[in-house]
């Protein structure tokens, strides 16, 4: 985790904490998908569905792009299909992250979904970043414009 800068003195919530809304200590699903990278790498990830390499390389070159504008949780399952793995529950009012992998050494696909409990977002959850979890942290992270407008800022 230390290579690759997904722990911080906080952990790895302390590393999402820069990138995610609302109260860090709730980002478990976030927070998964860091150590599900790890139990992908060595085999050990039980998925519902694997990608194709090519339908893998085709996710990866589309996301920076795709993410460009807003998405919902609909959006990502109409373009994408169904996920490999979700981290998080189904209801609609909590945060979840959608896993999309191919057989390694291919990296999970990780799309993290949004939407304040406290004041739910009428559609949804919303997409608020993609990234590939092979990479150090925020090298290939891609924020949504919602994820940037909701990206907290350091104090």
């Amino acid at each position: 985790m230390t290579e690759r800068r997904w722990f911080t003195p906080l952990g790895v919530r302390g590393a999402f904490r820069r990138l995610l809304p609302g109260e860090w200590l709730r980002h478990h699903d976030a927070v998964a998908s860091v150590y599900a990278g790890f139990a992908h790498r060595i085999g050990w990830l039980h998925t519902e569905r694997v990608l194709t390499p090519d339908k893998h390389a085709e996710m990866c070159a589309a996301l920076p792009e795709w993410v460009a504008d807003d998405r919902t949780v609909g959006d990502v399952l109409t373009r994408f299909g169904s996920p490999s793995v979700l981290l998080g529950g189904t209801n609609p009012r909590y945060p979840r992250t959608l896993l999309y992998a191919a057989d390694p050494p291919r990296p999970l696909l990780c799309l993290h979904l949004w939407n304040d409990y406290d004041q739910p977002v009428d559609d949804g959850l919303v997409l608020l970043l993609a990234r590939e979890d092979a990479s150090p942290f925020g090298e290939s992270c891609w924020f949504t414009p919602e994820g940037r407008r909701r990206r907290p800022t350091d104090d």
